[in-house]
């Protein structure tokens, strides 16, 4: 099972392989919420602390406190959201 932080720990930055590997629906969510908060989408991230982890072979589900309701949770690759 791969698993991975999505802002790196030494730069405080999205990691771009990590990055790359987030599917549109999920940034999509980010956006969303990036402009009900008026936050940037790192600091959205960072405050998630969010994991990124295998979920069907290459799919990846983004799990941390989501922004929107401050309950653990993820973001599925459609761009769902579970808690």
């Amino acid at each position: 099972m791969f698993r991975a932080v999505l802002i790196d720990p030494d730069t405080k930055e999205i990691c771009s392989e990590i990055g790359n590997l987030i599917t549109d629906e999920q940034w999509a969510k980010f956006a969303v919420w990036s402009y009900q908060q008026n936050k940037d989408v790192r600091s959205l991230i960072s405050e998630m602390g969010a994991i990124v982890e295998e979920v069907n072979g290459n799919r990846l589900r983004i799990v941390g406190t989501l922004p929107h309701c401050k309950l653990w949770g993820c973001i599925q690759p459609d761009g769902s959201c579970h808690t």
